[in-house]
């Protein structure tokens, strides 16, 4: 988002709607700032057993939208923080609309490939020989984790990657490559409960630290 901001495509105290003029529930209004923030209060579509229930279907933007849109706001926006990958479903969605490409095609041009990512992608590949596989305890017994296709949880996640590519992430986040030194400044100034965009910014032991579990 903040990548766009920087190119003139959007800004971050424009307001849902003017980017999803389809978007008619009460989340319309708020801003593209509030989504970043978890402050929108929009509910928490993974939070809905029966959304959860579908995690393995192969789903588009328009139907997790549509999980969530004509629900009532949970608080009035900007008032509170309350997580929400709802928010970033919208995020997503925008990033879409603004581009005219998908959410995966737009991160590998605009983000991964000039990272320098050779080995990240949004998206999963069961059984691809190098992927990490995850595992749950079922009857008390170690077995392998229910499939989630990574449509259900599209822009607030599903972003596969290795450890090296991280570091080189971190590498490259710190310099000019992806966002220019005022769009990095933006990404670590913290809203409500420490929160800025997708990063938590609070002091640990008196030291400034950015971080996200």
């Amino acid at each position: 988002i903040l990548r766009l901001e920087q190119d003139g495509k959007l800004k971050v105290t424009d307001q849902v709607s003017q980017h999803l003029p389809g978007y008619h529930g009460p989340a319309k209004d708020v801003s593209i700032h509030q989504l970043l923030t978890h402050t929108a209060g929009i509910p928490n579509y993974t939070a809905d057993p029966a959304n959860l229930a579908r995690k393995a279907e192969k789903l588009t933007p328009a139907q997790l939208i549509a999980m969530f849109e004509d629900k009532p706001l949970e608080f009035s926006p900007g008032s509170k923080f309350s997580y929400s990958n709802s928010g970033y479903v919208v995020l997503g969605a925008i990033i879409e609309r603004v581009t005219g490409m998908s959410y995966a095609a737009y991160l590998d041009q605009a983000i991964f490939k000039p990272a320098g990512l050779a080995h990240t992608v949004v998206g999963d590949d069961p059984g691809a020989p190098d992927r990490a596989e995850g595992y749950q305890i079922a009857d008390g017994k170690i077995a392998p984790a229910d499939p989630i296709d990574m449509t259900m949880p599209y822009a607030a996640g599903a972003v596969r990657s290795t450890a090296m590519d991280l570091v080189q992430w971190h590498r490259v986040l710190a310099g000019d490559t992806i966002l220019d030194a005022a769009h990095r400044a933006k990404l670590y100034q913290p809203a409500l409960d420490h929160y800025a965009y997708a990063w938590v910014e609070q002091p640990i032991r008196d030291r400034p630290t950015v971080w996200h579990n």
